[in-house]
This record gives C-alpha cells, sequence and structure tokens, in this order.
C-alpha cells in the first residue's frame, strides 16, 4: 500500500509534455468484491485492525474468479486483470467524454495518464496486461524479507500469528490450485523492482536508510526521459522496454514477494 501511494504521488508531481500526470489507482479488492456481490456470495465487513478472515476469504473468490470457465469451456485464470481492464476503460471514457460502448475500444487522448493497479496474484494476469498494454505496461516487484513481513503481518491483522501469517504467505506466493495465487511466477515477470524490506520509521524517526521513493523516482525518470539515469541491474530486465511513446501508463504491483535479493 505504501510504494502504490508513493508512486502515486510521485506521478502526479511529475511533468510530462507540459502537462503533469492524472493518476488513478484501481484495486483488485474492488473487482473481487463487485463478482462476488454480482453472485450474491456474502462479504464480511471491515474492521480495525483488520482481520485475515477478510483477506482470505477476497482470496477464495479470486481464486473462483479465475476458475470459472469462459465460451471455450476453459478457466481464465487472467479474469481479475481482465476486469481492471475494463475498469480502465470506464475511466478513460469518463475522463475522456467518451460515451461508453459495450465491445467499442476507447482510445487515450494524449493527455498523459498513470493507472496503478493495486494488484497481481498470477502471470496469466501480467500476459494478459502485456497484450492490452503492450509498451505502456509496467511491473513493479515490490519484495520483503520473510521474517520482515511475518512481523509485518502480525502487526496488521488482528488474527496473525506467525503460523497463520506463514499459511497465508504460502497461499500467496504458490496455491496448489492452477487457478490460485502464484504471486512467486509473477513476481519473477517484473520490469522494476522495489525493495521494502527497511522500516521508513526507525525508533520513532524517519529512516535514512529507507529508499522507497528514491527508487520509484528513479523509475519515473526513467520512464519518462526526463533526466539522465543511468540504471542498475535490478531496476530493468530489458532497458528496450522503457522506451515508452504513449502517455498513458500501467503500473501494476505484484504485492509483497518474499525471497533471497540473490533471487531477482
Amino acid at each position: 500500500m505504501l510504494s502504490r501511494n508513493q508512486l502515486a504521488t510521485l506521478l502526479r508531481d511529475t511533468v510530462y509534455a507540459g502537462v503533469r500526470f492524472e493518476v488513478e489507482i484501481l484495486k483488485a479488492r474492488t473487482v473481487i468484491e463487485e463478482w462476488a456481490t454480482s453472485k450474491t456470495l456474502p462479504l464480511k465487513p471491515q474492521v480495525d485492525p483488520p482481520s485475515l478472515d477478510q483477506v482470505r476469504l477476497l482470496q477464495d473468490y479470486g481464486d473462483q474468479m479465475r476458475s470459472e470457465q469462459n465460451k471455450k469451456g476453459e478457466s481464465d485464470h487472467a479474469a481479475i486483470a481482465r476486469a481492471l481492464v475494463l475498469k480502465i476503460q470506464s475511466v478513460r471514457a469518463a475522463k475522456t467524454g467518451v460515451q461508453l460502448e459495450k465491445g467499442k475500444p476507447v482510445s487515450p487522448d494524449g493527455k498523459p495518464r498513470a493507472y496503478i493497479l493495486d494488484s497481481i496474484r498470477h502471470p496469466a494476469e501480467v500476459a494478459l496486461l502485456r497484450h492490452v498494454y503492450q509498451d505502456a505496461f509496467l511491473l513493479i516487484g515490490v519484495i520483503c524479507e520473510e521474517e520482515k513481513r511475518i512481523g509485518r503481518i502480525g502487526s496488521k491483522f488482528r488474527d496473525a500469528g506467525r503460523p497463520a501469517a506463514l499459511e497465508f504467505m504460502k497461499r500467496d506466493a504458490d496455491a496448489d490450485e492452477k487457478h490460485g495465487q502464484h504471486v512467486g511466477d509473477a513476481f519473477h515477470l517484473s520490469d522494476y523492482f522495489i525493495d521494502n524490506t527497511v522500516d521508513r520509521v526507525k525508533n520513532g524517526q524517519a529512516n535514512a536508510d529507507w529508499d522507497v521513493v528514491d527508487n520509484l523516482s528513479r523509475l519515473i525518470k526513467i520512464l519518462t526521459h526526463s533526466e539522465l539515469v543511468r540504471p542498475t541491474v535490478s531496476e530493468n530486465r530489458d532497458a528496450s522496454r522503457t522506451q515508452r511513446s504513449n502517455a498513458e501508463r500501467v503500473f501494476v504491483a505484484t504485492g509483497w514477494s518474499c525471497g533471497d535479493r540473490r533471487d531477482w
């Protein structure tokens, strides 16, 4: 969540072709809840602090979305991403003043806009978004070392002790079912990597070692060519993908993948 909000703030402050970016954050949670409502499935009420039970239910519904068969009788493992594509189309139509018609595309109008999708959980979703948005699409892999993530999950959720956190992380990374969550596979398809292991606050003060904003700022400079930036090995797996001329961008986060940084 933090990296997503920081990225949105940085983009809104970025000038491209003399105009600042308009930014929209679209959540996978929203399309899953809408799908569940359309199926008259129950949703758990929001509580504070949040509960892992709420997240597990959304995981279950997301799996069900990906398991639904299409007209060819095949499961659509990109179903959530497909719903997010329709969300982008709807937002774009509203911003460009175009009447939204089913089955008809809504073309960008050249104004700089960024859509941040939070987040994807399956490599099929990456494949679909790359196919639809091509060079305007960029996947950001956010990594957090395992022990740190266990601690953060325990602090965030009221019912997340260590065993529950480990079970949740295992399902998130690589579920048994093909239509389940496979963040680990999607993570390695990322174009750009951010390490969010370091805490933003240390001993009640801002932590000078927390560099998420600096790394996101570098990414934006690389994409918009606003400054000459020498990319590091971990910043982009294919330098040619930074040559993006479309004023619209689609940024997607993989969520929190745990592992050794040598796996990047």
